[in-house]
């Protein structure tokens, strides 16, 4: 008799399914997504972020890979969003998250350089590095692949409904900007892994948003964040050096 095939309901249960079957059921795991974060600055035109937790150091919206932890990729967002570190409490967590430079968001313009919403298409037209010291797992990956232009975009002052005036966002991953990657990068957290963001080539004057659309300075900067979405496997870390950090 043949035996029956049971097809996984969505791409998700079937990447947890697929995990479950490489590590095991010995290990408590759950689908979630590490965070890691760059101011963005003129000055600065390659960024590296580190995968591990460092309490010291780490910024109040960042979340990070536990050392003891193994981490199984299968989707990555390239996002934008602002910070005020002039007030008190410093406001990390009260702006949105766009999946592309909006133009009557990102509208700072200092009447000389490129506009700031310009100046960050050099994010998106740059590429992406992951590395687990010293092989690069991920190499020149196209940002770009990561953008997405909602049908509906930031509107200034529009509408009486709540919220009506931010850019669509969702629902689907996709349409939060998370593009898929196969095969599945493993990561364990006991070892050097970061992404590096390097930067297009550009007019990148305006790309901290440090003024606004009448030339007058604000205090608001402009962030980078990158969410990686995947299988976290509680205590895996050990277990996974029997992978060898290859792509599964």
């Amino acid at each position: 008799m043949n035996k029956a095939v049971i097809l996984p309901s969505s791409i998700d249960r079937a990447n947890y399914l697929r995990v479950k079957q490489i590590v095991g059921s010995s290990f408590t795991m759950n689908d979630t997504a590490l965070r890691l974060e760059a101011v963005l600055s003129p000055s600065i035109s390659s960024y590296q972020l580190e995968f591990s937790e460092n309490k010291g150091s780490d910024r109040p919206s960042e979340q990070k890979l536990n050392h003891n932890d193994a981490f199984f990729i299968t989707s990555i967002a390239v996002l934008l969003t602002r910070q005020d570190e002039s007030t008190t409490p410093k406001r990390y967590g009260n702006y949105p998250l766009f999946t592309y430079p909006d133009p009557n968001y990102h509208n700072g313009d200092d009447t000389v350089n490129m506009k700031e919403y310009e100046a960050l298409e050099c994010l998106y037209n740059g590429t992406l590095t992951l590395n687990t010291s010293p092989v690069d797992r991920l190499v020149n990956f196209p940002i770009n692949l990561y953008k997405v232009n909602p049908e509906r975009g930031f509107l200034v002052g529009a509408g009486t409904q709540p919220n009506s005036e931010f850019p669509q966002f969702g629902p689907s991953m996709e349409e939060r900007g998370f593009f898929n990657h196969v095969p599945t990068i493993v990561l364990d957290g006991k070892s050097n892994n970061n992404i590096k963001l390097q930067l297009g080539h550009g007019d990148k004057a305006m790309i901290d948003g440090n003024v606004n659309s009448l030339n007058v300075a604000v205090n608001t900067r402009n962030v980078a964040v990158v969410l990686v979405r995947g299988i976290n496997v509680i205590n895996g870390a050990t277990a996974a050096n029997r992978w060898s950090n290859d792509n599964l």
